[in-house]
């Protein structure tokens, strides 16, 4: 059994009160005057009676009753056979599993975050009867799971989720998604617990505090003892960053593709290792090249290609060849490539304004067009019902040539065009919502949901905007805009 805040301990000084209480227990002597007390000589012996315990057995029990108070304040949690540490009464608790890439790393043939699986059945199977249980990741494709007496139902969940494969990137550090944990807790008088689950990393369990407020936060380590060294992980080779830019001394249609790999291992100059970087665009392998690199150190590779001449943007991959990796989700960037580098820009105003500076997106066309001096941005502006238009005349093509949508204040759009939506976001186009009084989160999630990183909820604007009166607001919490890139 551990204690989750032992400092409380020092409540057992407390155990002196009965004592003392018992030592000045009885009364003290009064003095009455009586007019006889004159024939009385001064010398007789006056009796007094010592201080001694009494009643031994009610001070045994006002110290037991003391002391289980400092033990209760001290939190005790305990250790289950799985050593994990649980506490020891019935209360909520949410599952706080670690989604974020590292949790990909694999050890003795089994992924960091398919090992979370197993923690949180085990925490569910040790919780004390009459708890409840509830479930939130820091990865947003994982479930959450609202508090419920049944602690098979986040599990089952859970392991619904790791069937699908290793963490996906771009998830939360587990700190930045602890609020969300918190808010499944409410206050009700009964003992409240996060326990989250993950590594050890700087992103994981390195970032939660060990308490907020009256709620404790409970790290359950599935990279070794919590209170052990992190080990190192094993030495593995990734892909540090990926860049690409046109290269018309080339061709006219050449682009150089520049990939930094890095080791994952003790320095050591005189230990190198070799591996191959390819490159498929849409699938096909078009080109790949070897590079040598120092244990500790990174190394850049050069690939180049050609595109033809009308062929548009086109998702490209850069995979780093190597067997047996231990992290996978590092081998791989996913880029778009075209031998035209402008990007098109579809401003969508939702609530235009004649005051320039009221209009919806004024000052993101203003930073836009001063940013397109080298002409690499072309950005036009849309009505809602021209994007409508366009799309119910033109079909899904009428969105191939856009690398950004921006839906600035737009009401969701009908169900056909947010299908075409969704479709090209597939595809790689860039979406950009920015919220405000036109916007319905519940038709957003009905209809956009698959493309958004959290539901949407309803808020109160807390004043009205310039020469308007108060409206009701709609917006995401925690964002107040979304961009969403697929394959990036």
């Amino acid at each position: 059994m551990t204690l989750l805040a032992p400092l409380l301990l020092a409540g057992l000084v407390g155990l002196a009160l009965p004592l003392i209480a018992h030592l000045r227990g009885r009364e003290e002597p009064r003095t009455i005057v009586f007019a006889a007390r004159r024939f009385l000589e001064g010398g007789d012996e006056i009796l007094s009676q010592r201080r001694t315990l009494r009643e031994r057995l009610l001070l045994a029990l006002r110290l037991l009753l003391l002391a289980l108070v400092a033990l209760a304040l001290a939190r005790p949690v305990s250790r289950h056979e799985a050593d994990l540490a649980v506490l020891g009464e019935a209360h909520d608790a949410v599952l706080l599993i670690d989604g974020s890439r590292s949790m990909g790393l694999r050890i003795d043939d089994q992924s960091l975050f398919a090992a979370t699986g197993e923690a949180a059945a085990a925490l569910a199977a040790a919780l004390p009867a009459g708890s409840r249980i509830g479930l939130v990741g820091s990865d947003p494709a994982l479930p959450r799971i609202e508090l419920g007496a049944d602690p098979q139902a986040p599990v089952a969940a859970l392991r619904e989720r790791l069937a699908a494969g290793d963490p996906r990137p771009g998830s939360w550090r587990l700190g930045d998604r602890l609020p969300a944990a918190l808010a499944l807790l409410a206050d009700e008088g009964r003992p409240r617990v996060v326990y989250a689950i993950g590594d050890r990393s700087a992103g994981g369990l390195a970032s939660l505090p060990t308490s907020v407020g009256e709620v404790a936060v409970i790290p359950v380590a599935v990279d070794g003892p919590i209170e052990g060294p992190v080990a190192a992980p094993p030495e593995h080779l990734g892909i540090a960053a990926a860049t690409w830019e046109a290269a018309p001394e080339i061709d006219r249609g050449a682009l150089r593709i520049t990939a930094e790999i890095r080791s994952d291992a003790p320095a050591d100059p005189d230990r190198r290792h070799q591996a191959s970087v390819a490159l498929r665009i849409a699938g096909e392998l078009v080109t790949q090249a070897s590079v040598e690199v120092a244990a500790g150190q990174s190394a850049s590779v050069e690939l180049t290609h050609t595109m033809a001449g009308d062929q548009g943007p086109a998702p490209a991959t850069l995979e780093l060849i190597q067997p047996d990796d231990p992290l996978p989700s590092d081998d791989r960037r996913h880029l778009w490539l075209a031998a035209d580098d402008r990007l098109s820009v579809a401003l969508v105003n939702g609530d235009p304004s004649e005051v320039r500076t009221h209009d919806e997106v004024f000052f993101l066309a203003t930073a836009l067009a001063s940013e397109g001096g080298d002409r690499r941005l072309l950005v036009r502006n849309l009505a809602p019902d021209q994007l409508e238009r366009q799309l119910r005349e033109g079909g899904e093509g009428a969105l191939a040539g856009i690398d950004v949508l921006v839906l600035a204040n737009v009401p969701a759009p009908p169900e056909d065009v947010s299908r075409a939506i969704v479709a090209r976001v597939r595809e790689g186009m860039g979406l950009w919502v920015t919220v405000g009084e036109r916007v319905e989160a519940a038709a957003y999630n009905d209809r956009l949901g698959a493309l958004l990183p959290s539901s949407s909820a309803s808020r109160s604007s807390p004043a009205p905007r310039p020469g308007g009166a108060r409206r009701r607001a709609r917006g995401w919490r925690p964002p107040t805009s979304i961009t969403r890139r697929c394959g990036g």
